[in-house]
């Protein structure tokens, strides 16, 4: 059933206006759509970008966007009127909250690219379909991904395919940060025609995984979350898009957890083992604890160190210059097949940034404080993955971090693309080796994937794939990152 969108922000307005106005938007079930198809990246094997090839043109789009901001808005609204006029065989798809902002569209908005309900002559226009609903029908059925903001808007965006394939992502900068943004929004029509003739240059960046294992998966607050959503998946299917929003900020609510796709994953379901994709770093830090936290680490089954810090980040090379760039960690290209290790505010002076290789396999365990009663259930350790926060974490749990690569060369099922890195991670068990009375801790075994491997397309079945302009963006980005601080100094005025 088609849904009429006549949502605005003030309820006495929208009641007054929606009576006269003729609609705007039209909203859709976004289960009507055909699957999604995943294009080919062509190029020579050490090129750093591939050419970006698709079968037949993208026909599902999927607009993420920086929420609740007027110049991104008055972007997305220009860019869905250009899609709507000059590509009509391309469906536009839009998460729910996002459906609820556009809802927020008056018949007499002003604003520059808004869609006119009428015609010069009067006549009425064919509103703009959207497609909305789920967000796992919306992962199945996206071609490719637009984003329209700062980076913090693709890590957003990616973060919704975080145990799939990720659609190719073309990105406008028109957020406070844009490192990752190649696109200045005015060469939108020129950006996203070359995507759709296929004559684009596309650049992988690596993906890193994090299994999470809970100490104590049936413990009482765990169970209660557990319940929770249980409950809240029940009838889900028949929500429109304001009622599934709603859902979601009491579900978040309940569970302290972020209003995003993590809270709808079905690997929540249990709370057990999960596992979630990260495009930037991975952050283990101590939260709400009133002093250092104490981790353990091994790398490949090998004791490496008991750090007191701050915490730790697990970056890729595209989050080499986030929060761990501000910690000390280097500046790495992208191309660069490593996993970067860099503790937050170590008490020991020796322990520095580290650069792992990909096929590395970090475990980092959580330990109490000795002879300090502390209620854990109020003071735990953090775990932010991309910058958003996830379920806390208490002595004895466990996080494993491998690259998506080498997952994907492990994978169960090689023809299903939104089956991704479905290998599983073997528990660690205490080693009796000499190696345990060397070290004074508990060895964990090497832990192995389990799992088969994959052709030779796992390659473009990982990591994430974006759109650029040529192979100098990276080199140009970090040119402008070296002069973020050029405005600070000293003018001759001063002098």
């Amino acid at each position: 059933m088609t849904l009429v969108l006549r949502r605005f922000f003030s309820v006495a307005r929208a009641a007054a206006d929606a009576a006269a106005a003729p609609s705007l938007i039209k909203l859709h079930p976004v289960s009507q759509l055909k699957q999604r198809q995943l294009p080919s990246y062509v190029g020579q094997p050490n090129s750093i970008v591939k050419s970006l090839i698709w079968t037949t043109p993208p026909s599902n789009v999927l607009i993420v966007k920086k929420p609740w901001h007027s110049k991104v808005l008055d972007a997305a609204i220009t860019f869905i009127q250009h899609l709507h006029e000059n590509y009509p065989s391309v469906n536009i798809i839009v998460v729910p909250e996002v459906a609820e902002e556009l809802n927020a569209i008056e018949q007499t908005d002003t604003r520059q690219g808004a869609p006119a309900a009428a015609s010069a002559d009067g006549a009425d226009k064919q509103p703009i379909s959207i497609f909305t609903g789920p967000l796992d029908d919306i992962i199945s059925r996206t071609d490719l991904i637009v984003s329209l903001g700062g980076d913090g808007t693709i890590l957003r965006g990616v973060s919704l395919f975080s145990n799939t394939t990720v659609p190719p992502v073309l990105s406008f900068s028109l957020g406070t940060l844009g490192f990752l943004l190649p696109f200045d929004f005015n060469n939108y029509a020129d950006a996203f025609k070359q995507v759709f003739e296929s004559r684009s240059s596309i650049l992988k960046r690596e993906r890193i995984e994090c299994h999470i294992v809970k100490s104590n998966p049936d413990s009482a607050d765990l169970s209660q979350q557990r319940k929770d959503l249980e409950t809240s998946y029940q009838n889900t299917r028949s929500l429109n898009a304001q009622e599934e929003v709603e859902r979601l900020k009491r579900l978040c609510a309940a569970m302290d957890a972020p209003f995003d796709k993590l809270t709808v994953s079905s690997e929540l379901k249990s709370l057990k083992k999960l596992k979630i994709h990260a495009m930037n770093d991975i952050v283990l830090h101590r939260g709400s604890l009133p002093g250092l936290v104490n981790l353990d680490v091994y790398i490949n089954g090998n004791f490496l160190t008991r750090t007191t810090a701050d915490g730790l980040i697990f970056a890729t090379p595209t989050g080499s210059t986030a929060y761990s760039l501000s910690a000390g960690g280097s500046i790495v290209h992208p191309v660069v097949k490593c996993i970067m290790l860099t503790p937050i505010c170590p008490r020991s002076l020796s322990f520095r940034p580290l650069i792992l290789p990909l096929n590395s396999h970090i475990l980092i365990k959580v330990i109490g404080k000795e002879n300090v009663k502390i209620d854990y259930s109020k003071c735990n350790a953090k775990l932010s993955i991309d910058g958003i926060p996830q379920l806390k974490m208490v002595p004895g749990d466990e996080i494993h971090i491998i690259s998506e690569s080498v997952s994907r060369l492990n994978t169960v099922n090689d023809e299903d693309d939104d089956v991704a890195s479905a290998a599983t991670i073997s528990p660690p068990t205490v080693d009796d080796s000499p190696d345990t009375a060397t070290t004074g801790k508990d060895v964990p075994s090497k832990v192995k994937i389990v799992g088969r491997r994959s052709p030779k397309r796992t390659s473009e079945r990982s990591g994430v794939w974006c759109v650029v302009q040529s192979k100098g963006d990276w080199v140009n980005g970090i040119n402008g990152m070296l002069g973020f601080n050029l405005g600070f100094k000293s003018s001759k005025s001063d002098k």
